[in-house]
């Protein structure tokens, strides 16, 4: 099964004002960043798929699709 390609984009929300922090096609890549934004300092971030924001539980779920804690992998998705 051939997966389709997405832009990813970690966002914040500000004011009204969206700041993107990071864009990739690769979900491995949209995992490692946020997982890191996550555990330093950006709390309030989420992740907005082809143009499209996500919920805070669709970010976070998408977000830690490769995080080693969970061993799902992108399965999860």
């Amino acid at each position: 099964m051939k997966r389709e390609l997405h832009l990813y984009e970690i966002v914040t929300i500000s004011c009204g004002q969206v700041s993107v922090l990071f864009r990739t096609c690769s979900l491995k890549e949209l995992s490692r960043m946020y997982i890191g934004c996550m555990e330093r300092e950006n709390k309030l971030i989420r992740i907005r798929m082809d143009g499209e924001l996500l919920t805070i539980r669709e970010s976070d779920k998408l977000g830690n699709a490769y995080h080693p804690r969970t061993k799902k992998g992108a399965a999860a998705v």
